[in-house]
């Protein structure tokens, strides 16, 4: 496999990390506000798709390594 789709797999990892990484930092400024606008719904609806995008980080790892040391 060419450099070029490798460095797709890469990008696309670094990518759920931010969103993730963000999501996580909106969490936990809703959770700490003082004006309780935050449900317990909304935190386990906001967990759910962090857990989402941590699976998808794994399977592009997993992808990657596959790939990049041709594993299968």
């Amino acid at each position: 496999m060419q450099n070029v789709e490798l460095n797709d797999f890469i990008v696309d990892i670094f990518q759920y990390i931010c969103e993730t990484e963000s999501m996580i930092k909106i969490l936990r400024e809703s959770v700490y506000a003082e004006n309780g606008a935050v449900t317990m719904p909304d935190i386990g609806n906001t967990l759910e798709i962090v857990v989402a995008k941590i699976a998808n980080i794994k399977y592009s790892l997993d992808k990657y390594i596959d790939v990049a040391f041709d594993r299968k």
